[in-house]
């Protein structure tokens, strides 16, 4: 069986669920006594999976089916479990090892991926294809995850569905008249409360919110909106509302609804739907608060006005940019300083007492690095969010010859982190993200302790194509660095099971600026004048004139040194680091005495001769680019005002004398 569908659509708890109910007469629904008893042989399949560890897990399993049927155990079936079927590489043919078992079926077999496989595969199975949710499916999935009612009398989907639906979920059988009854007692709920308008809302949002991104067209799917309802659920009121029972006459009966507030939806935003940047992410938001205030406006044509559902106002942006300032820069008091702060609460987050981990609100995260050399992580180290003392970085090499033993390492080092409820920043790990799907998922099993009363979870770490079962500490965090260069190339089923967040130094001046001392913080506005003529400078010069120079990131690295020393002296002044002094004439004493005190005053350089005499080609080019890196960090770091001046003053001059002219 091959289900094929989009990211999130459940395809694995649909598999899960079937596992757990297919335990022969042992099953806790009467409904499957009657089937076999399924021992699942599970494959998290990845880009770098092989041929021989598909095969590994097949033959196991034909194996296992091999002692049951000599032992007579007729109601025993083995089945292989290969999840993301995708992702293997076709060029390397790694799933192509499965058609002998899917002509010689002995065994079954259940295959989930995100597209369709090829016609040598989808041939040999039966294939089933899931089609992007509709808008019902979604109404009802986001009542359910926000446990509000089922209904939809007066809710804005299709009315033709609404009558057979609501018979159907109750799971029994109804009358015509208590059908009726039914339909008119949840139209007098759905007037009462405009709740499934914002509900409405929100779905129609979510269904658009993929046109906006920047970073990758398709970066948000279901398991991001579900996790958003999540959010809301989790830090909203729950109130009930009393009613008389939906079926039958007398009794009564509660309806227990989430009241969704603004300020809310927003932090759920900041969440679940970051990851892009500033001016995408506030589109998004007013995206969705549009939404909301739409479908609340054809709720108040019928049911008469409702309190308008506005963004917060700590959030807005100003409406007219301050002069000298860019679109970016008027962030700062907006998204911008937010980010590190919901950053900070989601690393905080920890599952409380009587919590299922399985739907908790919280998702690992992804820290987005527009960097390709770890700068974000310096910043959370910087800013205090990260601890060394408590964070374990595991980085993955690239090297050939560390595909096995080494590997096998870093996945009992992280093993062991989580087991001990550490937190684990993961970098360059793709190679081994394959083994912690499970984890990265949030599918974990419980076992109650010796005292009987505490919980003790699982999960699956898998290696190769032997998987077991690992303790997961309840205080355990997991943060993924992920570049942003390489984001496009993030499988979809692995990029939605993390909260993403872009960590940029624009993000960390912002957070800077904040922290400025009381008696200084009115010069704020004199470091926002200085990133702007160091842009401006850039701009003018291009930046394909400084070597290795990203204009977003090596300039807002710069005036975060600045702000550093600024606050290390207290100074109500920013303080600029002092120019490189090119000198040839350095000693080697000099420049140890340099490095230990970490200043950048002096530069050696060597003379022309002592590098024509040099026998090495690659050391002169080493030394050549070296000091042009040098050289152009010079005009960048120190001296700028100074040629920023002289660059204006040079254009009034010849403009004047062109006028003259």
């Amino acid at each position: 069986l091959i289900i094929t569908g989009p990211p999130g659509c459940s395809k694995t708890l649909s598999f899960t669920l079937t596992c757990d109910n297919m335990k022969g007469t042992k099953s806790p629904s009467p409904h499957f006594s009657g089937l076999h008893n399924m021992h699942r042989y599970q494959y998290q399949c990845s880009e770098l999976s092989t041929a021989v560890e598909i095969q590994n897990v097949f033959d196991t399993a034909v194996e296992s089916q091999r002692r049951f049927e000599s032992a007579r155990m007729i109601t025993e079936q083995c089945c292989v479990f290969l999840d993301e079927g995708g992702l293997p590489s076709e060029r390397k043919h790694a799933m192509k090892v499965i058609h002998f078992y899917l002509d010689h079926p002995k065994i079954a077999c259940v295959i989930l991926t995100n597209h369709t496989l090829d016609a040598a595969k989808t041939n040999r199975a039966v294939q089933v294809l899931l089609s992007d949710i509709s808008m019902d499916d979604l109404l009802t999935l986001a009542r359910g995850c926000l446990s509000a009612s089922q209904s939809s009398a007066d809710a804005p989907s299709s009315s033709s569905s609404s009558s057979s639906s609501t018979s159907s979920s109750s799971g029994q059988n109804v009358s015509p008249s208590s059908s009726s009854r039914l339909q008119k007692h949840q139209s007098h709920i759905q007037r009462s409360r405009p709740v499934d308008f914002i509900i409405a809302g929100l779905c129609d949002a979510f269904q658009k919110v993929n046109r906006l991104t920047d970073l990758r067209p398709d970066m948000f799917h279901l398991r991001d909106f579900v996790y958003l309802l999540r959010y809301i659920r989790t830090h909203s009121k729950t109130t009930l509302l009393n009613s008389m029972a939906l079926i039958g006459g007398g009794g009564a009966g509660q309806h227990n609804f989430v009241a969704i507030e603004p300020e809310v939806v927003l932090k759920a935003l900041q969440r679940n739907f970051n990851g892009v940047s500033p001016s995408a992410f506030s589109d998004i938001v007013i995206l969705f608060f549009s939404e909301v205030q739409k479908s609340l406006d054809r709720y108040s044509i019928n049911h008469g006005p409702v309190l308008p559902f506005t963004i917060p106002a700590r959030w807005r942006l100003p409406t007219t940019p301050p002069p000298s300032f860019n679109a970016t820069t008027t962030l700062h008091s907006s998204h911008v300083s937010d980010v590190l702060d919901v950053l900070r609460e989601s690393i905080g987050d920890r599952l409380k007492p009587g919590e299922d981990p399985n739907h908790m609100a919280a998702r690992f995260i992804m820290v987005i690095d527009p960097t390709s050399i770890m700068s974000s992580l310096s910043y959370l180290f910087d800013l205090g969010i990260l601890d060394h003392e408590k964070t374990h970085i595991c980085t993955v090499s690239d090297f050939v010859e560390d595909d096995g033993i080494v590997r096998s390492h870093l996945i009992s080092e992280i093993k062991s982190s989580m087991e001990l409820g550490h937190t684990v920043v993961l970098v360059n790990g793709s190679p081994i993200y394959s083994s912690f799907y499970d984890i990265f998922n949030r599918h974990f099993m419980s076992v109650l302790g010796t005292d009987q009363k505490t919980k003790n979870y699982y999960g699956k770490v898998a290696i190769g194509s032997y998987s077991r079962p690992c303790a997961v500490h309840h205080n355990f965090q997991m943060i993924v660095h992920q570049p942003l260069v390489d984001l496009h190339t993030v499988p979809l089923p692995f990029l939605n099971r993390f909260e993403k967040y872009l960590v940029t130094a624009e993000t960390v001046i912002n957070e800077k600026l904040r922290r400025l001392p009381q008696h200084i913080h009115e010069s704020a506005r004199v470091f926002d004048c200085l990133r702007h003529g160091v842009d401006d400078f850039v701009k003018t010069f291009t930046p394909s004139s400084f070597y290795g120079v990203i204009p977003s990131e090596t300039v807002g690295s710069l005036m975060a040194n600045i702000l550093n020393r600024t606050l290390a002296t207290n100074s109500p002044t920013p303080i600029i680091p002092r120019a490189f002094v090119v000198d040839e004439h350095v000693r080697a004493d000099d420049d140890r005495e340099d490095d230990n005190n970490n200043d950048f005053d002096r530069v050696a350089i060597k003379k022309k001769s002592e590098l024509s005499n040099s026998s090495n080609v690659r050391d002169i080019g080493c030394n050549i680019r070296k000091f042009i890196r040098e050289a152009n960090m010079k005009l960048l770091q120190v001296y700028i005002h100074v040629l920023y001046i002289h660059h204006v003053i040079s254009r009034l001059i010849y403009n004047s004398i062109g006028c003259q002219t």
